[in-house]
């Protein structure tokens, strides 16, 4: 959507109120002693057989001006006074109450006026404490202007009026085929009357007025090709309104593919495009309104009295989905019509950006809330609305010089391939990654709330810190997993949760180091020994499961020394009586089923193993000697039981000789 206070262009609207005499003695009209001026100023709209709009002034003058007073010998009198007519008033005419006809002069001003600055002549001069009556009409009829735009089926108009004192009354049409809004501004409303009262040297915006036909419209399609897709652009406008919408055709489809590069990633947005002139109903009260719904269409309403950098503003916002605040979708709008625009065919573009005059309230861009209707709303509001648009599209514009457009598009293409919205937070991550720059102050100055101060402190603490950590990190041979989740912390913006985790980082560092001398001596003496301190132990350490480390050092130290000491005592010489204890048993096997546990990490079972192979050969003589008494034994058997044969066998032969 696209806003601009018209009140502001009314603000450059005066009534001169002027006096002449014939001695060329003249006095301004808004001395304090001057001319006092009461009008009621009729805006009938549409109600008449013609069509047309008819504006009637009633006004009454005061001559206030003791310097006017003839009892004194003065000889000077007041004989004009100056109102706002609208411009491309028709038919302008005056008379006072007597029926005299006034001239009337106009002068055009020029540049954003609303109004001509007519000048009624008086048909006698006013001296002081008198009055003086008449009427000024005037038309408007067919006419178009940068706030003044009066068709067949559509007008759009500020209702204004001048005086110390003045009653505004809008007659529009009632009741179908016509619809009418009416924004009351400066003067309190009951009905279709507006209360101003302020000095004669004042000018009033009483209301914003807009009456149309809805129905009456015409429609046209066409297709615009872009990078990635082709769009269907459906143009629907007033009926009269065919110029315009020629025009509006013509810079749709040169505008749109230059908004697509000024963005700088493609349309990924609904093929389907519904454009309308529309009244300030359903634009809310702004200049344009656009809104896209995904894989369905983009709606945009534009204002039959709203310019072609309106129009390319509510064009850029079918890329604005990748935004998550209200700034930057409004801010880059903007910037990219205006940045759009010179670069399309020379005359294509019709007038130029909106001049933005300095805010009257301070706003954190972050603080800007979304958009509702601004019809009827009071000042607070509109000048919310006013620094809104103005702050964002400075800061942009401050951006592009300090940063460059590239790095602006850059963020664009980022935001849009990574599948979710940025918000101020995400997008300021986003653009410190693409400049490599600091850019705290920027967004403390035009984005965020005094309220965050202490983050962004805290913020940078964390980036700067985390920093030194993956330097370290680095240093060490680490990898990156102790940094990746306090990262993760940071662009969620849980500065407590990632200065919390970086301390204890930087804690765990120190305790890494110590662990890694102790592990780098262990591998060295488990090299020595021909083994394989495995991987697991290493892993651990670097994800920084000291409690694992720990244990693993100690454990595998125990078994590297268990395995050395066995291995000498399994290596050394054995004499035949240890060989003969050994019969039978394999103390090297032992030995490298140690090794191979070792190499696996189960050193409780290395230890184990070890310990059983100097077990088997420090026992070996023992086994020799128990072998023997075993063998001795068995040959004790033998003996006795020959010797039983034996004597068995006497006892048997003198049993026999016995018989």
């Amino acid at each position: 959507m696209r806003f601009r206070l018209l009140a502001a262009l009314a603000a450059t609207v005066f009534a001169l109120l002027l006096l002449a005499a014939p001695s060329g003695h003249a006095r301004a009209a808004n001395d304090a002693a001057g001319l006092a001026l009461t009008a009621t100023v009729t805006y009938d709209i549409k109600t008449n057989a013609d069509g047309a709009v008819h504006v009637t002034w009633d006004a009454t003058v005061t001559d206030n001006d003791p310097a006017t007073d003839v009892s004194g010998g003065n000889v000077t009198y007041y004989a004009t006074i100056g109102l706002p007519v609208l411009r491309g008033a028709t038919g302008i005419t005056a008379n006072d109450a007597t029926g005299n006809n006034l001239q009337v002069d106009t002068v055009d001003p020029g540049g954003g006026s609303i109004d001509e600055g007519a000048t009624v002549h008086f048909a006698r001069g006013i001296f002081y404490k008198q009055t003086y009556s008449f009427r000024l009409t005037y038309t408007l009829a067919d006419t178009r202007s940068e706030a003044v735009l009066v068709t067949a089926n559509y007008v759009y108009l500020p209702a204004i009026a001048a005086g110390d004192s003045a009653t505004v009354i809008i007659n529009t049409p009632s009741g179908d085929p016509w619809s009418t809004t009416i924004d009351p501004r400066d003067c309190p409303q009951a009905g279709n009357s507006f209360a101003c009262a302020g000095s004669a040297a004042t000018t009033y915006l009483a209301a914003l007025v807009e009456v149309s036909q809805p129905a009456a419209v015409a429609t046209t399609t066409f297709d615009v090709a872009l990078k990635d897709k082709t769009v269907n652009v459906t143009l629907t406008y007033f009926q009269g309104e065919g110029a315009s919408a020629a025009h509006e055709q013509a810079l749709i489809t040169a505008g749109l593919p230059v908004i697509e590069q000024v963005y700088g990633f493609d349309y990924a947005g609904p093929s389907a495009v519904h454009i309308s002139q529309g009244g300030r109903q359903s634009s809310l009260g702004y200049e344009g309104l656009a809104s896209c719904t995904p894989e369905v269409s983009c709606e945009i309403v534009i204002s039959p009295v709203a310019g072609d950098y309106t129009l390319l503003h509510e064009l850029s916002h079918m890329w604005s989905n990748i935004y998550g605040r209200r700034w930057l979708a409004e801010g880059f709008a903007e910037f990219v019509a205006e940045t759009a625009g010179p670069q399309l065919e020379p005359g294509l573009v019709v007038g130029s950006p909106a001049l933005r005059r300095d805010p009257t309230v301070p706003l954190a861009l972050d603080d800007w809330g979304d958009a509702s209707s601004v019809i009827g709303a009071d000042s607070s509001v509109l000048a919310v609305e006013d620094a809104g648009y103005t702050f964002s599209i400075r800061f942009l514009q401050e951006m592009r010089d300090q940063l460059g457009i590239e790095a602006l598009q850059a963020v664009n293409r980022n935001i849009a391939t990574s599948g979710s919205t940025a918000d101020s937070r995400r997008y300021m991550d986003l653009l410190e990654d693409a400049t490599r720059q600091d850019l705290d102050n920027l967004f403390e100055t035009w984005v965020f709330p005094d309220t965050y101060d202490a983050t962004l402190v805290s913020r940078r603490d964390a980036i700067n810190r985390l920093a030194d950590l993956r330097s370290r990190l680095t240093d060490a041979g680490l990898p990156d997993d102790i940094a990746a989740p306090i990262n993760v912390s940071i662009r969620a913006w849980d500065f407590e949760k990632a200065l919390t985790a970086i301390d204890t980082a930087d804690n765990n560092l120190s305790t890494y180091g110590e662990l890694r001398t102790s592990l780098d001596s262990l591998q060295s003496d488990s090299h020595n020994a021909n083994l394989t301190l495995p991987d697991t132990v290493t892993t651990a350490l670097n994800r920084f499961d000291f409690a694992t480390v720990r244990t693993a050092i100690d454990s595998a130290r125990q078994a590297l020394v268990t395995y050395t000491s066995s291995q000498r005592t399994v290596d050394a010489s054995r004499s035949v009586w240890q060989k003969f204890g050994l019969l039978g048993s394999s103390p090297g096997g032992a030995i490298k089923d140690a090794a191979t546990s070792y190499n696996r990490g189960d050193f409780d079972l290395s230890r184990q193993q070890s310990q059983h192979a100097a077990d088997l050969v420090n026992d070996a003589s023992s086994v020799a000697f128990r072998r023997l008494l075993v063998v001795a034994g068995f040959l004790g058997l033998i003996s006795i039981a020959i010797l039983i044969a034996v004597v068995i066998s006497r006892l048997r032969d003198r049993d026999f000789a016995e018989n």
